[in-house]
């Protein structure tokens, strides 16, 4: 089964010198690709928004990096600037992280950088992808901190929410005793109580539960198995 994650690399290889020098860059992905001219001879060539800094320090930064071939801004609003940034010749036994997603089935969802390292969201399609991620990763010198894990396929945090309708009706439920066996109240009393239909009653408190279980459900699921790989 998928699931989502959310994890920090610390000391890529690529760019350190830049977020060195410019520590309060913030760094935004919007694409990637790579160009091989011959054998040995590969390229990364990233599209991202920079922010948080003086851009024109930051141009500085990435002209002195030495791992940076060649920039160009491609879009300038202001605050935030678009660049396409190739890398030098990156060595083979750098561990590169994009074609290790794309051979181990990894969608990444959004990719940021800081001095801190690589802030990455990502849907994994199993849990042995995170821990092959993890593990290579280690091994090439440098940490991964799993900071979430949540269901592929959970609510996003407004979906989740009940509905102020929706949580006055299983509240009034619960204080009256209508989840107990037998029940205390009936749907008609709760009805009544709250001004409305029977049928409205019960489309609330049914459609309530749903997003609590499943909140609840999805929460300790994402709890055991950051458990689990954190081990």
């Amino acid at each position: 089964m998928s699931f989502v994650a959310t994890v920090t690399i610390s000391d890529p290889p690529l760019f350190q010198a830049t977020f060195d020098a410019v520590p309060d860059a913030h760094s935004t992905l919007e694409n990637y690709h790579y160009v091989e001219d011959e054998p040995g001879d590969r390229r990364y060539v990233f599209f991202c928004w920079m922010s948080g800094c003086d851009l024109d320090e930051h141009e500085l930064a990435l002209a002195n990096d030495p791992t940076v071939g060649e920039f160009k801004t491609l879009a300038d609003a202001g605050d935030r600037r678009l660049y396409r940034i190739v890398t030098e010749p990156v060595p083979d036994e750098w561990m590169m992280l994009f074609p290790f997603f794309r051979d181990n089935d990894i969608t990444v969802l959004k990719s940021t950088r800081t001095v801190h390292g690589i802030h990455i969201e990502a849907r994994f399609p199993s849990y042995d992808a995170l821990q092959a991620l993890k593990s290579t990763v280690c091994e090439a010198g440098s940490d991964v901190e799993i900071d979430r894990i949540r269901s592929a396929v959970s609510p996003s945090l407004g979906e989740n929410r009940l509905t102020e309708k929706q949580r006055e009706a299983v509240a009034l439920a619960a204080r009256r005793g209508y989840f107990e066996t037998p029940s205390r109240v009936s749907l008609g009393e709760l009805a009544e109580e709250l001004g409305v239909s029977p049928q409205a009653v019960s489309k609330r408190v049914r459609a309530g539960v749903e997003k609590l279980v499943e909140t609840t459900l999805c929460r300790s699921e994402s709890a055991e198995t950051l458990s689990n790989v954190r081990r």
